[in-house]
């Protein structure tokens, strides 16, 4: 967020990279860093929401995960079925994502 990042900066911590775990975070971050006018650090999140997408093609922002909610609700609910029927569920269930950095175009949004 805005507020751990400019604490972060304000206790001169050295710093290089910011992974963030969600894209609203890394907006926070992006303010903060702005706000003190630091360039040349290394931001990515995770989501793929439309503003963070923008902010990479804007080279303000280095990366974003990208993650199709959809395809995660279909995973979980897959799961919650297993359950109810008292069947095992899996111990992993793999979905969809990648990074991107601008360089790709778009194959998913949420």
């Amino acid at each position: 967020s805005e507020k751990v990042m400019t604490q972060v900066i304000e206790s001169g911590i050295p710093f290089d990279a910011v992974y963030c775990h969600n894209d609203d975070i890394a907006l926070g971050v992006l303010e903060a860093l702005k706000k003190a006018g630091i360039k040349g650090k290394i931001i990515v999140g995770i989501d793929g929401n439309r503003a963070i997408l923008e902010a990479v093609d804007m080279k303000s922002m280095d990366a974003t995960v990208v993650q199709s909610a959809d395809e995660m609700m279909k995973v979980a609910f897959s799961a919650l079925k297993l359950h109810t029927k008292n069947k095992k569920i899996p111990t992993r269930f793999y979905t969809y994502s990648y990074l991107y950095d601008g360089s790709r175009p778009i194959t998913m949004l949420n």
